[in-house]
């Protein structure tokens, strides 16, 4: 459930593969595999373990669901039919299932029955795709002045979603919230000069989500400011065995290894947190200081230039910029002895 929190949904679907295998008859763990495999872009493989999650716990409506739109994306829109009209026969008024056999039907292009099932969704709840859809419905049944209306009420709700209940993901979410708000408490301690508080808030946060990649990456920068270069260190290979591909975590370890006077080291970190995220405007500035730095720069005026246009808000990437500028050709001899 960590793994899946922190979007981690490969890793997250062997764990519950092995869960499954232990409690065989907990309709959680074939329920969640199936989820995560759906998350990770594998409809063929969640197919089979959400299947076993409806025959486990029939009366759970968000399986029945999930299963279907794995359907649907596997190209078996009959069969995603057949069980969302299960799940109708359970909660004839649901509106996630009434919504989705009504996109079913305009693809069969059948727009009466469409219209029908979305006029129930949305007797239910009033969700900006509902009403567009429907719009679409009655413009293929030609009733213009309805379709309109539709719009209309589309635009004011084009924000609100589908209303879901679901309890067991709103726990995997719960554990993202927790997460956060031990996050968001350590930059505070941080800004407020207390280090040390925040260090241990979030190792705290750490022993019970030890896979969090967040966590680990925030320490990597926090040890780094309290000069215990080693933990960042530990930190920042944890974090890289979790997720090699985190923008920030790269930036972080920047920092840390410019604080060690190491600008050759610190470059190749910054450039890797650049080429993940190319609209990283702070790590495209750190990198620009660190070429400036070993006398590069025709690289650091570059730089300084793109996390301007990244954002025009960085006043010190102006004015170093125009010292650099400044500096002229002297800066370039200097550099060159």
């Amino acid at each position: 459930m960590r793994l899946q929190a922190a979007k981690l949904y490969h890793p997250a679907a062997a764990a519950y593969r092995r869960a499954a295998a232990l409690a065989p008859k907990d309709f959680r763990w074939a329920y969640y595999l199936g989820v995560a495999l759906a998350l990770g872009g594998k409809p063929r493989d969640a197919i089979p373990a959400l299947q076993r999650a409806v025959a486990l716990n029939p009366g759970y409506p968000r399986a029945r669901i999930w299963l279907a739109d794995q359907w649907t994306l596997a190209g078996e829109e009959a069969r995603a039919r057949e069980v969302l009209l299960e799940a109708l026969a359970r909660r004839p008024t649901d509106p996630a299932v009434l919504f989705r056999l009504g996109r079913i039907a305009m693809r069969e292009r059948k727009p009466q029955e469409a219209a029908k099932y979305l006029e129930d969704a949305l007797r239910q709840a009033s969700f900006g795709a509902g009403h567009y859809a429907l719009a679409k419905a009655y413009r293929a049944l030609g009733k213009t002045e309805e379709a309109r209306s539709q719009l209309s009420l589309y635009k004011k709700a084009r924000g609100r979603q589908l209303p879901v209940r679901d309890p067991l993901l709103a726990a995997v979410n719960d554990l993202v919230r927790t997460t956060n708000r031990s996050i968001e408490r350590a930059v505070r301690l941080f800004e407020s000069g207390r280090t040390w508080d925040a260090i241990a808030e979030l190792e705290a946060a750490l022993r019970d989500a030890p896979d969090n990649v967040y966590l680990h990456s925030n320490l990597v920068l926090l040890y780094g400011q309290a000069g215990m270069f080693r933990k960042a260190e530990e930190h920042y290979r944890l974090a890289r065995k979790i997720n090699p591909d985190l923008p920030k975590l790269y930036y972080n370890w920047g920092l840390v290894l410019d604080r060690q006077g190491k600008p050759r080291e610190a470059r190749k970190a910054y450039q890797r947190a650049l080429s993940l995220d190319r609209g990283f405007a702070y790590a495209a500035l750190r990198l620009a200081r660190v070429e400036a730095r070993l006398g590069n720069r025709a690289a650091a005026a570059r730089l300084y230039r793109r996390a301007l246009r990244l954002n025009p808000s960085l006043k010190e990437a102006r004015a170093e910029l125009e010292e650099l500028g400044a500096a002229g050709p002297a800066a370039d001899r200097h550099a060159s002895r």
